[in-house]
This record gives structure tokens, C-alpha cells and sequence, in this order.
């Protein structure tokens, strides 16, 4: 596999690592108000969207360091692999 290749996939792989957190939050306060609504018989859009947003808030700003440093981790493994993607 090129060094291009596998810039690619580590790339591809890190965004659905990092895409991880907010995407779990918002599923599962997805589902729990689902549950809440369904059992309640409550069907109001507000209460379904302002916990999803809130839940990716608090995922995003909980997970924010870890994801800043993965990202700084695969930015400096890039740019120090430049001269070798320049040659293949």
C-alpha cells in the first residue's frame, strides 16, 4: 500500500473515530425521548430536537481535548510525511 493510500484510510478511519461521541449522544437522547414521547403520547418536535442538540453540545465540548489531540496527532504524522508522499 502507497504512503498516499494509507494517509487516506488513517484519514477516513479518524473521522469516524472522531464523529464517534456527538453521534452516540445524539442517539441515545434520540431514543430516550422517543421512548418519552411514545409512552406520554407527547408529539412535540421541540422536545425531541433541543435534547439532541444539547446532547451533541455537551458531547462535543466533554470529548473536545481528546479530539484536538488526534487531531494534532495525524496532522503532525502528515505534514512529517510529506516528503514521502512527494516521492511515491
Amino acid at each position: 500500500m502507497t504512503a498516499t493510500a494509507n494517509a487516506l484510510r488513517e484519514a477516513l478511519l479518524l473521522v469516524l473515530v472522531l464523529a464517534a461521541p456527538p453521534l452516540v449522544a445524539v442517539f441515545g437522547v434520540g431514543v430516550a425521548s422517543g421512548v418519552l414521547q411514545a409512552v406520554t403520547q407527547v408529539r412535540e418536535r421541540s422536545l425531541s430536537t433541543v435534547p439532541r442538540i444539547v446532547a451533541a453540545l455537551v458531547a462535543l465540548a466533554l470529548a473536545g481535548p481528546w479530539i484536538a489531540m488526534r487531531l494534532e496527532a495525524f496532522l503532525r504524522a502528515v505534514l512529517e510525511a510529506v516528503p514521502a508522499l512527494g516521492r511515491s
